[in-house]
């Protein structure tokens, strides 16, 4: 097998959830060529997702050396900053991701909810509705979307964005927190009907 079939290989396996494969196969194409900062980011962000933060930070710093100015490794940096719970870095590197690359939607995505974690809902919402412009197909940020307009009070638009989420193929995890979303208003829309009489 070529270098470039390995990497192909290494590609898929990740595409397929196949973590421990994938990395095995990026290990060998990194010591071959160490300074790759492909190979740096699809490795780092392979160890970030494996859970091994520390090792994953550390290969996407080295991809950020090389390359200063690649979106991705910094969008990856973000997720692993804001795993290990340290808000600020998060938000840098994200925000860094969005400087090199302003339509990213896993940035403008990540950014939204990372500021909701913060607290400011309103700048929240602004990432949230970027992102879904540019990829409104994504479950993800249709769901954060709706949770971001019920923190602001819009249970309108948040009911209308949960039920979207039901009626596109989402992972099953998300289709319940839609439904969880969908009961809350009902509660509140109900508790509020009751005080009124």
């Amino acid at each position: 097998m070529t270098d470039q079939d390995n990497l192909s290989r290494a590609l898929q396996l990740l595409a397929a959830g196949r973590l421990d494969e994938a990395r095995i196969y990026l290990d060998e194409l990194l010591r071959q060529d160490p300074d790759n900062p492909d190979l740096l980011y699809n490795l780092g962000l392979c160890y970030v997702d494996l859970g091994q933060l520390d090792k994953g930070i550390e290969l996407l710093h080295r991809c950020l050396q090389i390359a200063p100015q690649h979106s991705n490794a910094c969008v990856a940096l973000g997720i692993a900053y804001l795993k290990l719970g340290d808000l600020a870095q998060a938000r840098a590197f994200t925000s860094r991701a969005l400087a090199a690359d302003p339509k990213n939607p896993v940035a403008l995505k990540n950014l939204g909810a990372i500021l909701g974690r913060e607290g400011d809902s309103l700048r929240a919402l602004y990432y949230l509705r970027q992102s879904y412009q540019v990829d409104p197909q994504d479950p993800q940020t249709v769901y954060a979307l709706a949770f971001a307009y019920m923190e602001m009070g819009d249970t309108e638009q948040a009911q209308k964005h949960f039920q979207m989420v039901l009626d596109m193929p989402a992972p099953e995890e998300l289709r319940a927190l839609a439904r969880n979303g969908l009961r809350e208003i009902s509660a509140r829309e109900l508790k509020l009907g009751i005080s009124a009489e």
